[in-house]
């Protein structure tokens, strides 16, 4: 059984581990697909080392004429072709590239020196001709430099070639010995020995003056510089991290700080790029100093060295496929975000798409989907900016959306007085039954069509209501007149008496008077704005007219308002008597109503009278029927104690349970005929006990209908 035991936990951690084995295959094999942003440029199945790179031309060293006969390739981007730079049988290293200039270290002389290709017109130079070893190349217009060993074999000094008129010039020529020269404009930086360790130096070709950069007792080498930023892999710790230095604020920073090594930096705009060998491999790291962010560019497991970085484009050489081959990523140069691939202003660290194809990015084009509506618009009316299929809602076609448009339907109602927003006929539903009034036969839906209705807007349909508001529209509009009238009136009275400014004031404030009267109340309202008009155009005109004329006018508009308050009156009287009128209608409709209120409540008390009379008799019969239970039951408790006595000497059987089932019954007579000990039933009276039970309980049952009776 144990043996079996064993067996079995064998064969299932063998399953275990094979199940490892194939997640870890897999993971390697996932590992080794490049991600979706790199490039692999060569394929050959030989090495190919130490690319570099400027614009959309890549170049290294390549091995696939030989191991001992590297050569020098290049690849352009733009047309997607490899081109061989130089495949002389000598031995060629160290490329480097600016513009159309490619520059290399070349033994066919026997010697190493400095060659150079020019791109523009296929021609090969050769720059060093000393017969020491020149090496280490580097490029930048028309300047050359490297490091020549002509004074020490070990101790190599930096030189300089300027391509524009051919001279040869040595930049340091300390005893120490320099190393790893870089250029950018007219700046040169190296490490240099002379203090007994390495530190890095700066030399100025337009000042002429040579700077140390790092006072470190520990080394300083391999450094790179783009405009006024030098970087450097440092050794003041125990590995190798990366630092920057600052030319303009004269500050040292340690831009990596992981307990590996990090070599190999390179800078270009604010992008370093430097191999780590953070995991058993290394890889490729990116520090951004405009996000002050460190990014894993590569995580294959096998090796990538020596990156270099131009632009949005880093190159490194990768191992992944067994032998070095160059590989590329494209970055986010800009540091907005977005990669290179995706944005359409690379350069640019404020714009990356541009939707509507019209070189104007989204972030300042006004329309970023080209559809007509603003940007902002589209924000605050909730379509997508950048889906020229999705825009706002516009009823009206007015180029003003619904969510800013006070008048959707452009009725001339604005929407928020507006009960049909989108209906252009309709604007006021006074019932709020749906139906706009211009549509709705009944607009107060007092059941009185409109056409029948002399108060379609008077739901109460109250005739005495609305006279006596029309009572007090009325005498409102009376007391103003009156009380203009009697302005007018004193005006032209005291004409002698007044200037003409003082007449204009107080026609002035006959017309606030009016103004303020309330519009649209009764039948009067136009006779009174023509007299309002008269007044304001008396007073617009007045300087056309004489003191004369001025009078004369207004005692036209004088004999107008004692018309219109002849009318009013009139119309007082009329209301007056329409409401006398509505009010003994009124008086007579209350009587009816009195009447009608009266007769339902002697119904009401009738129908009360006959419900107490039968409650009445209810109640009677009920007492009758109580008192008839009585006796019955008396007699039953009578029968019940004589029954007792007689057969107090004899067990008698007790009367079943009230709520004892059949069955329950059933099994009790069993159990009394098979009882061994009785033989017959006890009898009372010569009877079964059971007859008697039975006699009694007829006596206390209720009598039939007919015994009643």
């Amino acid at each position: 059984m144990e043996t079996k035991r064993m067996k079995i936990l064998s064969i299932f951690f063998m399953w275990i581990l094979l199940c490892a084995v194939f997640v870890g295959m897999m993971s390697v094999v996932e590992n080794v697909e490049a991600s979706p942003n790199e490039v692999r440029i060569t394929w050959d199945d030989a090495d190919q080392c130490e690319p570099d790179i400027w614009g959309d031309k890549i170049v290294w060293i390549d091995y696939r004429n030989g191991e001992f006969n590297p050569d020098i390739y290049m690849y352009d981007l733009t047309t997607n072709t490899e081109t061989p730079i130089c495949t002389n049988m000598s031995w060629q290293s160290s490329p480097a590239i600016y513009g159309n200039k490619i520059v290399w270290v070349d033994n066919r002389n026997g010697n190493l020196d400095i060659y150079m290709y020019d791109l523009s017109n296929n021609t090969e130079m050769q720059i060093t001709t000393n017969s020491e070893h020149q090496q280490n190349p580097a490029i930048y217009g028309d300047i050359i430099i490297w490091i020549d060993k002509r004074i020490s074999a070990s101790r190599p000094d930096i030189y300089i070639y300027d391509l524009n008129n051919g001279t040869e010039i040595q930049i340091a020529s300390n005893n120490s010995g320099q190393g790893e020269p870089a250029i950018f404009g007219d700046k040169i930086v190296w490490f240099d020995a002379r203090y007994s360790n390495y530190d890095i130096y700066m030399y100025n070709l337009t000042s002429g003056i040579e700077t140390q950069i790092t006072t470190d007792i520990e080394a300083q080498t391999s450094p790179s510089i783009y405009c006024d930023k030098i970087v450097w892999q440092d050794f003041r710790g125990e590995h190798y991290t990366i630092f920057l230095y600052d030319l303009r604020t004269n500050t040292t920073t340690q831009i990596s700080s992981n307990i590996n090594h990090q070599r190999s930096p390179t800078i270009y705009g604010n992008k370093i790029v430097w191999h780590a060998s953070r995991d058993s491999n290394h890889n490729i790291y990116m520090f951004d100093l405009y996000l002050w962010k460190e990014s894993q560019i590569t995580t294959d497991t096998l090796d990538q060295l020596h990156p270099v970085i131009y632009e949005d484009k880093i190159v490194w050489y990768d191992e992944r496929n067994g032998n070095f081959d160059i590989y590329m990523t494209y970055i986010d140069q800009d540091s907005d975000g977005v990669y290179e691939w995706d944005d359409a202003f690379p350069k640019n660290p404020y714009e990356y798409m541009d939707t509507d194809s019209d070189g104007m990015g989204d972030n300042l084009d006004p329309d970023a989907d080209n559809d007509g509506w603003g940007d902002e618009t589209e924000v605050v009316c909730g379509s997508n900016p950048l889906d020229n299929s999705s825009v706002p809602i516009d009823w009206d076609n007015d180029l003003n959306p619904d969510v800013l448009d006070t008048d959707d339907d452009n009725d001339g109602y604005p929407d928020i007085n507006d009960t049909f927003p989108l209906d252009p006929s309709e604007w006021h539903d006074f019932d709020n039954d749906g139906i706009g009034n211009n549509t709705d036969p009944d607009d107060d839906n007092d059941g009185i069509p409109d056409s029948s209705d002399p108060y379609p807007l008077n739901p109460l349909n109250d005739l005495e209501d609305f006279l006596r508001q029309q009572l007090t529209d009325l005498t409102a509009q009376h007391i103003v007149i009156n009380d203009t009238i009697g302005s007018l009136s004193d005006i032209i009275e005291n004409e002698n008496s007044l200037t003409r400014s003082e007449i204009l004031n107080r026609i002035n404030d006959t017309i606030d008077k009016i103004q303020n009267l309330d519009t649209n109340i009764t039948a009067h309202d136009l006779d009174i704005k023509s007299i309002l008009d008269s007044l304001s155009n008396l007073v617009e005109n007045e300087h056309n007219l004489t003191k004369a004329e001025l009078m004369e006018n207004l005692t036209d508009i004088l004999e107008q308002l004692n018309n219109v308050e002849a009318n009013i009156l009139g119309d007082i009287n009329k209301v007056d008597r329409s409401l006398d009128e509505a009010k003994e209608e009124a008086e007579s409709s209350h009587i009816s109503q009195g009447l009608s209120l009266i007769i339902a409540l002697i119904i009401l008390i009738i129908i009360l009278l006959i419900m107490m009379i039968i409650i009445a008799f209810l109640i009677k019969e009920n007492k009758m029927l109580k008192q008839i239970l009585g006796e019955d039951q008396e007699e039953a408790v009578a029968v019940k104690e004589e029954v007792e006595e007689e057969g107090k000497e004899e067990e008698v059987l007790p009367p079943p349970p009230e709520k004892a089932s059949i069955v329950d019954l059933d099994e009790s007579e069993e159990e009394i005929t098979t009882e061994s000990e009785v033989s017959q039933v006890p009898s009372t009276n010569g009877k079964p006990t059971e007859e008697i039970f039975e006699d009694e309980m007829d006596k206390l049952a209720p009598p039939s209908p007919d015994e009643e009776y």
